[in-house]
Parts: structure tokens; sequence; C-alpha cells
């Protein structure tokens, strides 16, 4: 009574193959969008203060203050930075006079030269790097141990974001 076709996708040919069960993919597909980060290249020299909310990596000169919470700062080798560098991720290759401050992990490469403090949950020196300041580790008090028995959590040193400083041990006879 009804004429009922089942429904005929069209083949690359430009024939219809009712044969063929395979669907066809478009040709032109969108690509996935790529990770969005900002530069600042050699040739800039930026005074004053950078926020923002995707990644950092600068290469040219600034002065001021760098606030990126939540996010990546990459100074490149050619970078040259007086400031102070607040952010998540902190990778240095250049030059930095000021404070640097990474919330999770700040790493120092071969040829980097920081003068100033550094303070970070996770740090990391390459051979070849130059430090001339303090060091500030962040510990946390959910990671420090907790002797058993006693119920009191025992920290070697001072707590979260003071100058860590070994803690005077008894000489033994």
């Amino acid at each position: 009574m009804w004429n009922i076709r089942k429904a005929e996708t069209p083949s690359n040919s430009g024939v219809l193959d009712p044969a063929s069960p395979a669907r066809v993919e478009p040709i032109i597909r969108t690509a996935a969008p790529a990770l969005s980060q900002s530069t600042i290249g050699r040739g800039w020299v930026i005074k004053g203060e950078i926020t923002g909310t995707e990644p950092l990596f600068i290469d040219g000169c600034v002065e001021g203050t760098i606030n990126m919470p939540g996010e990546l700062v990459t100074l490149g080798p050619n970078g040259r930075v007086s400031a102070t560098i607040s952010a998540s991720d902190v990778v240095v290759r250049g030059t930095v006079n000021g404070e640097v401050v990474a919330s999770n992990r700040l790493e120092i490469r071969s040829g980097a030269d920081v003068t100033g403090t550094l303070a970070a949950s996770r740090l990391s020196i390459e051979e070849g790097a130059h430090i001339h300041g303090g060091v500030t580790t962040a510990l946390e008090e959910s990671e420090a141990a907790s002797p058993k028995g006693t119920g009191k959590t025992h920290l070697v040193g001072k707590s979260k974001g003071s100058r860590v400083q070994p803690e005077a041990l008894p000489m033994s006879a």
C-alpha cells in the first residue's frame, strides 16, 4: 500500500548508493581551539600593572607588577622584569629583579638571573641559573607529618608563607 524507502545518503562520487551504510563525513572540519597565550615581544617595554586570565610569555621588558592568579607566566631568555610576579606557575629563563610568588610551581632555568625573593610550593632550579636573594617555601599544614598518638601537627620550620628555617635538634653525646 505505502511505498516506504529507506533514507539514502549521498556518497563522495555523487551517485546514490543505497547499499552503502557508511556515513559520509564532511571534508571541512572545524579545528579545536588552540590554547591562547599572550606575548610581550622583544621590542616591548611595559611600565605598570599587568593582569590577565590566560598564559603570558614575556620576552621584552616589564617594570611594575604582574598579577596572573591561576595562570602560567613564562619569562623568555631575552625577557627583563623589574617587578613583583604573582602567578600559579612561573618559568624564568631571563632576568628578574623583584619578588616571584608562585602558588603552585616555580622553575628557574639555566641562564636565568634572579635578584630578589622566591616563594613557591614547588621549586625547581636548573644548573647554570643564578639566584641572589632568599627562597621561601609555603608549607601546607595538611601535608605536615603528625607524630603518632599526639594529635599535634609537627612542622619543620615556621608556618605557611614564612621563611623556612630548620628546627634546632639537640646534640647527642
